[in-house]
């Protein structure tokens, strides 16, 4: 198994670069290859005109991806089309494209498991979101009962905003498969029979004050959880009464920076904001009524100190291929220290893949949720 990253600095040096994938690889069948493909900037038709390229040239190859709306620094410029090339002579990847609607999640993740049934040695499943408006825990919940053990992670991409209490979808948000889609999932299952797939979680923001009680809405307009108090005040005011944060315009970018913290299995996850709408505030990932939440605090040389314990424990187990979920909060914190975070873990594996999000899917042992501020 190995891993190859070719990486363009726009949309037409990606065009005319793309043929040097195929003559860079080779492979016994087409599902034994696996297309990871990030693209910043670059619109969905153009995304249109380079899957099309690679399907004249790798035919029938599995590809997933979703587009990227990182913090710019040298390691993701403003326009980038990435992608990277997982090959594995004994293991499969099959895609899978899933069209959901809110309301509708655990019908079509039960739909989904039927698709799946038959397929041998099942050892992870992975994700790509363009759409925040259905119930993203409500979906995988329903698949993680039926295969509890099977590891399953992936990111989503930011697909809409509230603005006056109304949604405003992201046009320029979509998910890659073998159709570009700007409502729906791009899936990959990974089988093998020798294949094994372990989930890391990094999060590194440590609790600070005392608990804060909070009062969830019973209905959400954005992503699983909507917070309408925090500590007997709007949730929004939390903000401002005890950092100084002004609700204006900026205000969530400002609020990126000092994440909430839930104590879960003797685990802190990390939450953000992916929206807000008068005092609420809504989470792509879940909190359940009877939990309490803190501020939480770290420092870039926190998180390159975890990073760098960690990923003495991968290379311990030499893993032969690595893939990474960057929370574009976490990378906005780390601006241009990041660079050293992803030379730890180019010490693990030197053509790793990594992608930017704004919400990472962890499910496997204690980890079980949508995570922010991490990479996974």
């Amino acid at each position: 198994m190995r891993q190859i990253n070719f990486t363009y600095g726009d949309f037409y040096e990606a065009v005319e670069n793309l043929h040097n994938i195929k003559s860079s690889v080779s492979y016994n069948s087409p599902s034994n290859v696996l297309l990871h493909i990030y693209v910043s900037n670059i619109s969905l038709e153009q995304t249109e005109i380079i899957t099309a390229l690679l399907d004249s040239t790798m035919p029938d190859v599995p590809r997933i991806g979703i587009t990227e709306f990182p913090v710019v620094n040298k390691n993701t410029p403003k326009n980038s089309v990435r992608i990277n090339v997982l090959i594995a002579e004994n293991s499969d990847f099959f895609p899978f494209q899933i069209t959901c609607e809110r309301g509708s999640e655990k019908d079509v993740a039960i739909a989904f498991l039927k698709q799946i049934k038959e397929i041998e040695n099942i050892k992870g499943i992975e994700f790509c979101y363009a759409n925040q408006l259905i119930d993203t825990v409500a979906f995988i919940d329903t698949i993680r009962n039926e295969l509890k053990n099977i590891p399953i992670f992936g990111s989503l991409s930011k697909s809409a905003d509230i603005v006056n209490g109304k949604i405003i979808l992201n046009a320029a948000c979509f998910s890659i498969g073998r159709k570009i889609t700007t409502d729906g999932i791009s899936a990959i299952v990974y089988c093998g029979e020798n294949l094994s797939i372990d989930i890391k979680v990094l999060q590194s923001w440590r609790p600070i004050g005392r608990n804060l009680k909070i009062k969830l809405e019973e209905n959400t307009m954005l992503g699983s959880t909507a917070i309408s108090e925090i500590d007997n005040l709007p949730a929004t005011d939390i903000f401002h009464k005890y950092l100084g944060v002004a609700i204006d315009e900026n205000f969530l970018n400002h609020v990126w920076f000092f994440p909430l913290t839930v104590n879960r299995n003797s685990e802190n996850i990390c939450l953000i904001p992916t929206g807000y709408n008068g005092q609420t505030f809504y989470f792509n990932g879940r909190i359940s009524k009877d939990e309490s939440v803190n501020f939480a605090y770290c420092t870039q040389e926190d998180i390159i100190k975890d990073t760098y314990n960690e990923t003495k424990k991968i290379n311990d187990k030499t893993p032969e291929a690595l893939f990474l979920n960057i929370c574009n909060n976490r990378s906005a914190f780390m601006k241009e220290e990041e660079s050293r975070e992803l030379e730890l873990f180019a010490n693990c594996v030197k053509e790793f893949c990594f992608s930017h999000s704004f919400g990472e899917i962890a499910y496997q042992n204690e980890y079980s949720d949508i995570l922010n501020s991490a990479s996974v």
